[in-house]
């Protein structure tokens, strides 16, 4: 069951963007827009496991597979993320995904 934490009444309907607001956004504003700094699946597995490998990291790796949370999961979260900060394309990101739940996953076994 979902418990509330706020008055639905207290909600300003008003302070939303209007429909196609994002489209009046300057062109190339966003990372995403640009030339991605990474062209190669191989350098971008590389430079997201480079990423993963940090103790931090692997700490939190291990803490969300052991709260359950899938090794596909996470890939796919890392791989938004890369792709969101213009470190490559959405094909290079579907392309590593694969390899990525891989070494996820030997995170989590090792771990």
């Amino acid at each position: 069951m979902a418990i509330k934490t706020h008055d639905p009444l207290d909600i300003d309907i008003l302070s939303r963007p209007i429909a196609g607001q994002s489209l009046t956004d300057t062109p190339g504003s966003k990372p995403y827009e640009k030339p991605p700094q990474v062209t190669s699946p191989q350098q971008a597995f590389d430079v997201v496991v480079e990423s993963l490998e940090e103790p931090s990291t692997t700490r939190t790796i291990i803490n969300l597979l052991d709260a359950g949370i899938s090794s596909e999961t996470l890939a796919s979260a890392v791989t938004l993320k890369m792709f969101s900060e213009g470190v490559f394309t959405p094909d290079v990101a579907e392309i590593i995904k694969p390899p990525l739940t891989a070494f996820i996953t030997d995170i989590g076994i090792d771990g």
